[in-house]
């Protein structure tokens, strides 16, 4: 969005908004952020001529996120781990928002960060801080130069006492997350 130009099109926007072209939101947590009712989940989204086991290429998907704004369908789930931990799915989504500037405040994104997919070592995978700083900014926000909405790890057993004492103090101050939270339930 160009701050420089006026916007005829935003003036006399509400003071306040629960819902975005009819959908409702409701709040993600204690973060002060939030999301849409019904999200999409982008676990096949990628780019199939490449291998990665995608369903949904990326015209494909493009359609998908433009309808998905139509329907007020703004909070958007990805994983560096889909379609053989291609990050493609990550890729599509920044694809789309480099496409649609104006549609970066609207989306929010929820990813994660654990699973290895860079390299083959223990040290790409897990709670480490190296791993949490190096998977945040690496996958959509890589894509945007812009800040991921949301990120969420699975906690397992075999992080405690190896990692950061509180893996969600490095997350914001990774490059590219303006909030981090958690889920207890790791992917697959």
């Amino acid at each position: 969005m160009d701050y420089l130009m006026p916007r005829p099109d935003l003036y006399h926007v509400p003071y306040e908004m629960d819902d975005f072209n009819g959908m409702p939101y409701r709040w993600i947590g204690r973060s002060g952020l939030r999301a849409s009712d019904v999200g999409l989940r982008t676990w096949k989204y990628g780019l199939p001529e490449t291998g990665d086991g995608a369903r949904v290429d990326e015209r494909t998907a493009f359609a998908i996120f433009d309808r998905a704004i139509e329907l007020g369908v703004t909070f958007w789930d990805t994983a560096n781990r889909y379609n053989n931990a291609s990050g493609n799915s990550e890729r599509l989504i920044g694809r789309w928002l480099k496409a649609n500037p104006d549609q970066r405040r609207n989306v929010v994104i929820a990813t994660k960060v654990y699973g290895g997919m860079d390299g083959r070592t223990p040290n790409h995978c897990r709670l480490s801080r190296g791993n949490i700083l190096d998977a945040a900014p690496g996958g959509v926000g890589a894509q945007l130069g812009h800040p991921v909405g949301a990120t969420c790890a699975g906690l397992h057993a075999d992080t405690a006492g190896h990692g950061p004492a509180d893996p969600w103090h490095v997350v914001p101050r990774a490059a590219r997350v303006e909030r981090s939270g958690r889920a207890d339930s790791p992917e697959h």
